[in-house]
């Protein structure tokens, strides 16, 4: 009878594991009945009981002096707001079904015998902080690199990420190069080159959003124009820009399956892009990165009509050809520097209007597909209005110069 009741209520308990989702009147609520972009906050289940008035603020008892570390259940903590004379219960065992706090998941029998026990803890304000998923911290139960996520400035954060991504792209460039010496097949070795440029030129630009909110419009500046300033130097090898592929095919300079299979591959490094800054995102090195990587949906950068949108886009991209040409016919000496600033100060001008890419790679990777735009709208304004100003600058200022470049 013992043996029946013991496996009785083994199987009672993997029955109803799925459906215990935390302590209170919802515990035994289903997950999976939301649509995307509508999930409850991580405590919408649990019901948090009241401080008693013999208990201290702060850590209750020892069991976050506890010996050992419990089972990684994420490597990115999470964000909570934490309410005055509320007990929080963290996991510390890692095997909870609603992190980050416990469920009385540790009783089952399937679980091992950790010999952890939760970690409570009463704060004396209203506080937000970042509680550890990895239970690994030695600050049980926030995130051990918590103060070091607020205290850093995020210009540098941004610091990492643009060097991640240039660094990144070098790495690439050096196994093309290693590929190419080995098969020396130039049309692929073209091909992903493309790649690497373009993933260079789109990565970066996920954080400009970030620095426009911390930094204002000064910000933005230094940043497209730093930016630019070392592209010039370590872009290579790649076009990462629709627009001379269009004119290059219509002029017949190249075959329409080499346009085809580059277009391809810049779309494909655009999307490529976005995973790039997502993974050094999950990295945390700052908390508006774990923020960014929290947020479901995103919205279009265009707050106009579309008719005011093309034409902002379109002159933008008339005004960037005019002072490149000017730049290397009159001003040859100082015409990095006048293109780079030039370029941000372009930026600064319309990034409240439409982003202002003035390259439809990047703004399909920062923006294609979010709302408050349609497919079309996108279309029109940051693909068929560059390429309308690219063609008409081309028409007026000629393209002499490059035929002789390509002589």
């Amino acid at each position: 009878m013992v043996r029946q009741s013991l496996i009785r209520r083994i199987a009672t308990t993997c029955c109803r594991a799925d459906n215990k989702n935390g302590f209170g009147p919802n515990k035994q609520y289903r997950q999976g009945l939301h649509f995307v972009g509508t999930e409850p906050p991580a405590l919408k289940y649990h019901k948090l009981q009241d401080k008693k008035p013999e208990q201290p603020y702060g850590l209750q008892g020892n069991n976050h002096l506890q010996p050992g570390n419990g089972k990684i259940y994420s490597k990115l903590p999470t964000k909570i707001l934490m309410k005055k004379d509320k007990v929080y219960s963290w996991c510390s065992c890692g095997y909870s079904n609603r992190q980050p706090l416990c469920d009385g998941s540790h009783n089952r029998y399937f679980v091992p015998d950790q010999k952890l026990k939760p970690v409570r803890f009463i704060p004396d304000r209203d506080m937000e902080v970042w509680l550890c998923n990895c239970k690994q911290t030695k600050n049980r139960p926030f995130c051990d690199a918590f103060y070091r996520l607020v205290h850093m400035q995020l210009w540098v954060a941004s610091l990492f990420y643009y060097c991640f991504c240039f660094m990144l792209c070098e790495i690439l460039r050096w196994f093309v190069e290693r590929f190419d010496q080995r098969h020396k097949n130039p049309t692929v070795t073209n091909l992903l080159l493309e790649l690497v440029g373009t993933i260079q030129i789109c990565a970066p630009m996920f954080d400009v959003g970030l620095v426009l909110d911390n930094y204002g419009l000064f910000g933005v500046f230094v940043e497209i124009t730093l930016l630019e300033l070392a592209n010039v130097y370590m872009f290579r090898d790649a076009m990462a820009h629709p627009c001379p592929l269009f004119h290059a095919v219509a002029r017949r300079r190249m075959t329409s399956l080499r346009f085809l299979l580059t277009f391809c591959v810049q779309m494909v490094g655009a999307y490529v892009s976005y995973f790039v800054a997502l993974n050094f995102w999950k990295l945390g090195i700052h908390t508006q990165h774990l923020e960014m990587l929290e947020e479901k949906t995103c919205s279009s950068d265009l707050t106009v009509t579309i008719i005011v949108g093309c034409l902002i886009e379109g002159v933008a991209m008339f005004v960037t050809k005019a002072v490149e040409h000017y730049a290397s016919t009159r001003y040859t000496t100082y015409e990095n520097v006048l293109n780079c600033a030039f370029a941000g100060f372009l930026t600064v001008l319309g990034i409240n209007f439409t982003g202002l890419y003035a390259n439809p790679i990047v703004a399909s990777a920062c923006t294609f597909n979010c709302e408050g735009v349609t497919h079309l709208g996108h279309l029109g304004v940051y693909w068929l209005s560059p390429l309308v100003g690219w063609y008409a600058a081309e028409w007026y200022f000629g393209s002499d110069e490059e035929d002789e470049k390509e002589d």
